[in-house]
């Protein structure tokens, strides 16, 4: 797992050996064996890391190759997504087939040429006035608990779509493809 951390002063890499190669808004391939590579060269844990440049004031931090290898830390990684969003920043997991966020009291726009499948999930507390536009199953001020997958395996239409929630937080997977969203702040 690489964090690519871009803060008020500089960007802030582990590894300088990795460039990530970002065109259109997509991430390749490549770029994420060799973030996967460059972990053993890292001396310091996902987490120690991204404390510090919390502390320094990053507000977006990409996370290459978080969510394959071993469940239960991908699992941690949807929680980093949290501790980041409760400090103010946005983190992004990027993997070979889905990019993972967290939003609360926030909104996302994906732009018209967003396809593939969208899911969100309610991991906490209740995700009150919960509204997704133009998507296959839409929503108006909705609600999403941890106990029913309510969320899950929605499609983009081919028109802008919209994803936000007004209290509680939302973990949010979608098609890598797509690149990363415009955010907007509370709703």
């Amino acid at each position: 797992v690489l964090a690519l951390i871009k803060t008020e002063f500089e960007s802030v890499v582990c590894s300088e050996t990795i460039s990530l190669s970002v065109a259109m808004g997509r991430v390749l391939a490549e770029d994420i064996a060799n973030a996967q590579q460059a972990l053993d060269e890292c001396p310091l844990t996902l987490m120690q890391t991204l404390v510090f440049v919390v502390q320094a004031k990053a507000w977006d931090i990409v996370i290459i190759g978080g969510l394959s290898g071993r469940l239960d830390h991908t699992v941690s990684n949807f929680q980093t997504l949290q501790y980041l969003s409760d400090r103010g920043a946005t983190g992004y997991l990027v993997g070979h087939d889905y990019i993972v966020t967290v939003i609360q009291e926030e909104t996302l726009e994906f732009p018209a040429e967003a396809e593939g499948i969208l899911s969100l999930f309610c991991l906490g507390y209740d995700a009150e006035g919960v509204t997704l536009e133009n998507l296959h199953y839409p929503l108006t001020n909705g609600k999403l608990t941890s106990g029913f997958p309510l969320g899950v395996s929605n499609h983009f239409t081919g028109e802008e779509a919209v994803v936000s929630v007004k209290d509680g937080i939302l973990t949010i997977l979608y098609d890598v493809a797509n690149g990363f969203p415009r955010e907007e702040g509370p709703c």
